[in-house]
């Protein structure tokens, strides 16, 4: 099927509308990511100037925020490759 350079023209159009005409809600969701940068950025920087005992890493303590995070995660990510497993062998997978 050939197509004329007017269906071209008017398929790119229809193609690339998203990319050159872009709505208030994708500029919200940009400034909205922005601001969850700029806190992560400025919580980082607090934590350099002030130091890691805002991050609960003190000398009596040492399961501080980001051993605990790191451990949760793995484990949920265990519990989730075991339920694939189980249910894989109860379907009949192989």
């Amino acid at each position: 099927m050939e197509m004329n350079k007017g269906e071209i023209a008017q398929l790119n159009q229809d193609l690339l509308r998203p990319v050159f005409h872009t709505s208030g809600r994708f500029y919200w969701a940009v400034l909205f990511l922005a601001a969850i940068v700029a806190a992560a950025l400025v919580s980082w920087g607090y934590q350099l100037w002030v130091g890691f005992g805002v991050a609960g890493l003190n000398r009596p303590v040492f399961w501080a925020f980001y051993i605990t995070n790191f451990v949760f995660w793995i484990g949920i990510s265990h519990a989730g490759t075991l339920i694939s497993a189980i249910l894989t062998r109860a379907g009949g997978g192989r």
